[in-house]
């Protein structure tokens, strides 16, 4: 499968998310927002990026998960998409960060909060962000 095949059947998934929407990043690639807020982007040539903050992203480097991202190294990740079997994780990666912009902007509702603490903590055993 080609990078454009891959990108596309990653925005399929994530388009279908409550309040997703997708623009255009500075650098041409796609930007996915949730509530008009970027919560990642990926790159025509597959690469995924994504700001998670400091601690988040520390862990991620450690765990050898992803790489470090090229202009915001401390703050940020970049992960390939270079094959179907790297859609699954990409797609966690996006998941996760779509989740913590709702709680972080608490635009989730009361009846969807447990279910989003539920499935953000599924998320960090999944990253092997819990210890």
């Amino acid at each position: 499968m080609n990078t454009t095949k891959l990108i596309a059947a990653i925005e399929e998934i994530v388009l279908e998310w409550e309040n997703t929407a997708k623009g255009v990043n500075a650098f041409g690639g796609i930007a996915f927002l949730v509530h008009q807020k970027e919560f990642g982007h990926i790159h025509k040539n597959g690469d995924l990026d994504i700001v998670y903050g400091k601690e988040i992203t520390s862990r991620l480097l450690e765990n050898k998960l992803v790489k470090m991202h090229q202009y915001v190294p401390n703050e940020a990740i970049s992960y390939p998409v270079s094959g179907e079997n790297s859609i699954s994780f990409a797609v966690t990666l996006l998941r996760f960060s779509y989740l913590l912009h709702l709680k972080e902007t608490k635009q989730s509702n009361n009846r969807f909060d447990g279910a989003l603490d539920s499935e953000l903590h599924k998320l960090r055993k999944d990253l092997c962000l819990d210890k």
